[in-house]
């Protein structure tokens, strides 16, 4: 790797594709220790087109990020590279202009059924967080036809954050042992990937059976982090 250790651009490829690496893969674990390194020392010396590229990178790798929020920034970047596609860049901002606008309907759409459901008022120890349960919909479901499962699970979410507050006001406290048992189903991880399965469209009596059975440690390992980072939240 010394070769690499002045190539900003080379480095900063490097430490983004490592971090596409599993659990074991002892080369990607040293390639993310050796290229932050570099890039932080190199960071006063950053070109134009990268000076917000690298440090926005070493905060949250390019991989953990929803791929529709990273789309304008993206376009924002790629304007100051000086060898750029016009073209790209002329087809990029409408297609962002027009994804943006659908999200913008269905948000407007969901706010009536939120205000309709009456939560707000009638629960006033609920966390209202319509935006960001619809933000989580998008996350898992960007693409514009997926609208369906969008709207369908941001009602799901909010509907179950409200069982989830009745339980933190009146119900009783758990021993550790049956708080780890329990919460990778309660925290509604599980039914909240089955319920985008089939609002995706993508059900049928045979693969159902084989999405469960190759995706229960998704299910359980994915559920018990949101559980922990919900209860940490609220603590």
């Amino acid at each position: 790797m010394e070769g690499i250790n002045q190539d900003i651009v080379g480095l900063l490829s490097l430490y983004e594709a490592s971090f596409l690496g599993v659990e074991g893969e002892d080369d990607l674990e040293e390639a993310i220790r050796f290229t932050t390194i570099h890039l932080k020392s190199l960071i006063e010396n950053l070109k134009y087109d990268l000076v917000d590229q690298v440090p926005q990178s070493l905060e949250v790798p390019l991989h953990w990020r929803m791929s529709r929020l990273e789309t304008r920034n993206f376009i924002e970047v790629y304007q100051r590279r000086s060898r750029k596609n016009s073209a790209l860049l002329e087809l990029a901002t409408p297609d962002y202009n027009l994804v943006q606008s659908a999200y913008q309907k269905e948000l407007k759409e969901l706010t009536r059924w939120w205000t309709d459901l009456g939560f707000k008022e009638k629960l006033i120890f609920f966390r209202d967080r319509l935006m960001e349960n619809y933000l989580w919909a998008m996350g898992i479901a960007p693409e514009p036809h997926f609208s369906k499962c969008r709207k369908g699970l941001t009602k799901f979410i909010c509907i179950l954050t409200a069982v989830d507050d009745m339980y933190d006001i009146y119900g009783y406290k758990p021993s550790i042992d049956e708080y780890l048992g329990s919460a990778w189903t309660s925290v509604g991880g599980p039914a909240a990937m089955v319920h985008a399965y089939f609002l995706m469209g993508c059900a049928t009596k045979g693969n159902l059976n084989k999405f469960l059975h190759h995706a229960s440690h998704l299910f359980y390992w994915s559920s018990i982090s949101t559980r922990l980072s919900d209860d940490l939240g609220t603590s």
